[in-house]
C-alpha cells in the first residue's frame, strides 16, 4: 500500500460487504477467476523485470550412458529491458557457468554437454542471477538413463518394415523381429514394448493375447494396413470409429500437434499417400492431416493410422527422434514432475517422503508440496519447480479489469491518522512555546 501512495481509511467503505483486492493484478492470478459481483481494487504492482529458468530439456530424444548427450536450458525475459545474466547447472561432477543475454521479452536457448557414465536417475538443478522474483531463479530436474530395453516388432505385412528396424537398430534397444503368428509362442513377459506392424486384422486368438496385454498397461504400438477387419476394429473400438481407407490421388501433408512436447518439431509436415480414416473417441491426436488423425496416444497405445509404406515419413530428419520420444513416452513410469501446490499420490498408506526441508509423512499416501526441490519417496524420486507461469509480470489490460468487474479504490478523499495525529501534535507543541514565550 505504502509503494501505491494510497491511505486506506475504513470511513471510505461505503457499503456493507465491500470488497478490497489489494494485488500486483497480473495476469496469472485470475486464469480461474470467475467474477460474480464488482470488486474494488487497490494496485500494488511495481513488476518492471522478472528473467527465469523456465524449460530444462534433453535435446536427444533418448540419453544414454557413456555417450555425450546434450541438455538444453530455456531462459525467459519477462522485462522490457534485455538483461544479461549468469547460467549455472549442476548434476553430480557435470557443473558449469557461463554468461547469457536474454532478448526483451524473449527466450534464450543454452545448450550444454553431458556424459552420465551408468544408467539410472540423476537429478541436478540450473539457476541464474536473483531479481526481485526470486522463486523461479532455479529450477530442478530429473534425468533418466534407461537401461538396455527389450522391444518385440510382429509383423503381418512387410511393406516399409526395413525403415522401422534401421530406426529401431541404431539405439541401444534389443529388438527382435518375427511374424505375428509367433505372437502366442514368444514370452512377452521378458519384452519391455510390443509393436504390430502392418496390420489389418487380428485372429481371435491373437485378439485376446493383445487384449491381455492391453489390461496389463503393456506399452504397445501399432502400425494399420488398410481398412481394418473385425477383430482389430472391436480392439480399437475404445479409441477410434473407423470409416475407411483413404486413398489420395497425389498426396496430403500431416501437421504436427505442436502443444505435445512429443511432436514439437522444428520442421515442415511429412506427406501421406493414403490412412485410415477414423473418427477419434479417446486420446490425443499428436499428428493430422486435414481432420482426419494420423498418430493417436491414447494411455500405453501409440496408434499410426498408416504403415511407413505410405509416407515419406521415415524419410524426414524427425522420424528417428519421433520414434524414439514414443517408445520413451510409453515407457516411462509414475509422473515425476510436479508445480508447488500440487497434490501428489505416491501410495495408498502413509509413508515416509525425504524432502528440502527433511523428512515428514505424507498421510495416505498423499501430499501438497510447497518448497521447490528433488522428493524422495522410497526409491523414487519427485522433482518439484515453481510453475513458471507464476512469474509472468504481465498485468490486466483495462478491458480485462472491466470484464473481471474490478473498479479502482480512489486515492483521492481519504485521510491518513497518523499524519493528522502528528500535525496535531506539533501544534500543541508550538502553542505552548508561544505561551511560555509570552510569559
Amino acid at each position: 500500500i505504502e509503494v501505491s501512495n494510497h491511505k486506506l481509511s475504513i470511513s471510505r467503505l461505503t457499503g456493507k460487504g465491500t470488497k478490497i483486492l489489494i494485488s500486483d493484478l497480473t495476469v496469472p492470478l485470475f486464469f480461474n477467476y470467475q467474477p460474480r459481483e464488482t470488486v474494488y481494487f487497490i494496485d500494488v504492482g511495481d513488476h518492471r523485470e522478472n528473467r527465469q529458468v523456465y524449460q530444462i530439456v534433453s535435446v536427444d530424444p533418448i540419453v544414454i550412458a557413456g555417450l555425450n548427450n546434450r541438455l538444453k536450458i530455456y531462459l525467459r525475459n519477462l522485462g522490457k529491458d534485455r538483461v544479461k545474466t549468469r547460467v549455472h547447472i549442476k548434476s553430480g561432477s557435470l557443473e558449469e557457468v557461463r554468461m547469457v543475454e536474454i532478448p526483451s521479452k524473449g527466450v534464450k536457448g543454452v545448450t550444454f554437454d553431458a556424459v552420465f557414465l551408468e544408467t539410472g536417475d540423476y537429478t541436478g538443478w540450473v539457476e541464474i542471477d536473483h531479481d526481485r522474483i526470486t522463486r523461479d531463479d532455479r529450477r530442478h530436474f530429473l534425468l533418466k538413463v534407461p537401461p538396455e530395453i527389450r522391444i518385440g516388432c510382429f509383423y503381418q505385412d512387410t511393406t516399409g518394415l526395413h525403415f522401422l528396424k534401421a530406426g529401431l537398430d541404431i539405439a541401444p534397444y534389443r529388438n527382435i523381429y518375427l511374424s505375428i503368428d509367433y505372437l502366442g509362442k514368444t514370452d512377452l513377459s521378458r519384452i519391455d514394448l510390443v509393436i504390430l506392424y502392418g496390420i489389418k486384422e487380428f485372429k481371435n486368438w491373437e485378439r485376446r493375447i493383445v487384449e491381455a496385454l492391453d489390461d496389463q498397461n503393456k506399452p504397445l504400438i501399432i502400425f494399420l494396413r488398410g481398412i481394418p477387419g473385425e477383430n482389430l476394429t472391436r480392439f480399437l473400438s475404445p479409441v477410434v470409429k473407423t470409416i475407411g481407407w483413404q486413398k489420395i490421388d497425389g498426396y496430403q501433408e500431416s501437421h504436427f500437434n505442436i502443444a505435445n512436447p512429443i511432436a514439437q518439431f522444428e520442421s515442415e509436415p511429412f506427406r501421406v499417400y493414403g490412412f485410415l480414416k477414423c473418427l477419434l473417441k479417446r486420446g490425443e491426436v499428436i499428428s493430422r492431416t486435414r481432420n482426419w488423425p494420423i498418430i493417436i496416444i491414447d494411455r500405453n497405445l501409440v496408434l499410426f493410422t498408416i504403415h511407413l509404406g505410405v509416407t515419406e515419413l521415415p524419410y524426414k530428419n524427425y522420424f528417428v527422434p519421433l520414434l524414439y520420444r514414443l517408445i520413451s513416452y510409453l515407457l516411462q513410469s509414475e509422473p515425476d514432475h510436479y508445480f508447488v501446490g500440487d497434490r501428489i499420490k505416491v501410495s495408498d498408506y502413509d509413508i515416509s517422503v525425504e524432502g528440502p526441508q527433511g523428512n515428514f509423512i505424507a498421510r495416505d499416501g498423499t501430499f501438497t508440496p510447497q518448497i521447490p526441490g528433488i522428493y524422495y519417496i522410497s526409491d523414487r524420486r519427485i522433482v518439484v519447480n515453481v510453475d513458471p507461469e507464476e512469474g509472468n509480470i504481465e498485468e490486466l489490460s483495462d478491458e480485462g479489469l472491466r470484464r473481471l468487474k474490478l473498479v479502482p479504490f480512489e486515492k483521492t478523499g481519504s485521510r491518513d491518522l497518523f499524519l493528522l495525529i502528528i500535525t496535531l501534535t506539533t501544534l500543541l507543541i508550538l502553542g505552548e512555546l508561544i505561551l511560555l514565550i509570552r510569559s
